[in-house]
């Protein structure tokens, strides 16, 4: 009918959505995250891209989940959006995905038994230490932060553990409330936040996601008005600028990464990974001797993904209020009409 051609995006609509599209992915190709990943050959790109393309699918397609599956068969951090598929009601889907992630370990098992006994059997994978130093500044996730105020690996674990079970379960539950209530794409978002702020290691280059959370702050200033379209505007630029791969020489710092210092968390001095692995924990790394500014720039991923997570939460109590609200109007509205009726039948 005339609303359905009227809601239909006209040809100049689509070309201008893409020109978009593509102008805002040039400008976030020049962040850190993106030209690390790039810089270091890693993967993060293609799961994302993978992840982002399996949660927009159609529900009624019966392999949707498998790319879920699939990268957290690559990389254990996705298998967060099993939980959510579970509580944003899409039980088939959810599935679908730990079927597909299980296939990846039979698959692994088959290839490399050995290595995968050792990996699975023997709990190599729960090591978080295992991929570098837990308090390094590209580590960037709340174990991160955790380990640098301790001042050890050992002392920062406990605490970590509560805070990320904490982080894990309001962050779910306000992700499936988000997705529930009419912005399915912000409730992917805000799971993936979720899992990089509560994963014991999420490196520099695992924060990609800032792309689609950019295009999706672009895309919501899109459709609203007056004020809060500049708001989401404005919060879009600064997460850019704070995100971009500023070459630190810029600001008289020493490029202690060799081919690589881009980006302000590289701004306070840090630990060589090799004197990690050659000596092991000590109280002397300059991570737990930060101060000052340096405690900002060090953890400046860490802070603005917090900053996110918060205003997520208290959208997502917003959002389930209003539902709330709705609810109870819908169940009143039987009951004042057979409060009418009884009336007029007695009358």
């Amino acid at each position: 009918g005339p609303t359905q051609r009227a809601a239909t995006p006209t040809a100049p609509t689509r070309a201008a959505r893409m020109g978009a599209s593509l102008l805002l992915a040039a400008v976030m190709f020049g962040t850190e995250p993106v030209q690390r990943t790039l810089y270091l050959g890693q993967i993060e790109l293609v799961l994302m891209a993978l992840i982002m393309w399996d949660a927009c699918q159609p529900d009624r397609r019966w392999w949707k989940g498998a790319g879920i599956g699939l990268a957290a068969g690559i990389k254990l951090v996705p298998l967060i959006f099993i939980p959510y598929l579970l509580l944003t009601r899409r039980f088939r889907q959810a599935a679908v995905a730990a079927g597909t992630f299980a296939a990846t370990v039979a698959l692994g098992f088959c290839v490399l038994p050995a290595d995968s006994r050792r990996w699975w059997l023997g709990g190599v994978f729960a090591r978080g230490s295992r991929t570098g130093f837990v308090g390094w500044e590209g580590n960037q996730s709340l174990s991160a932060v955790v380990t640098r105020f301790a001042g050890s690996v050992a002392g920062g674990h406990g605490p970590w553990l509560a805070l990320a079970a904490l982080t894990v379960v309001a962050g779910l539950a306000a992700a499936a409330v988000i997705a529930r209530t009419g912005y399915p794409l912000a409730g992917v978002l805000t799971c993936a936040l979720t899992g990089l702020l509560a994963s014991p290691i999420s490196w520099d280059h695992h924060w990609v996601w800032v792309v689609p959370g950019v295009a999706a702050l672009a895309g919501y200033a899109a459709r609203c008005r007056a004020v809060l379209r500049w708001v989401l505007i404005a919060v879009a630029a600064l997460v850019t600028v704070l995100f971009a791969a500023w070459p630190v020489s810029l600001l008289g710092e020493a490029a202690d990464l060799g081919g690589f210092s881009l980006g302000l968390i590289w701004l306070p001095p840090n630990t060589n990974p090799g004197t990690y692995y050659q000596l092991g924990d000590r109280p002397w790394y300059p991570e737990y001797h930060w101060h000052g500014a340096e405690l900002v720039s060090g953890n400046l991923y860490v802070l603005t993904g917090l900053a996110g997570f918060l205003l997520l939460i208290a959208f997502a109590l917003v959002r389930l209020r209003g539902m709330t609200r709705l609810h109870a109007q819908r169940a009143a509205r039987p009951t004042a009409a057979a409060s009418s009726t009884a009336g007029a039948t007695t009358t």
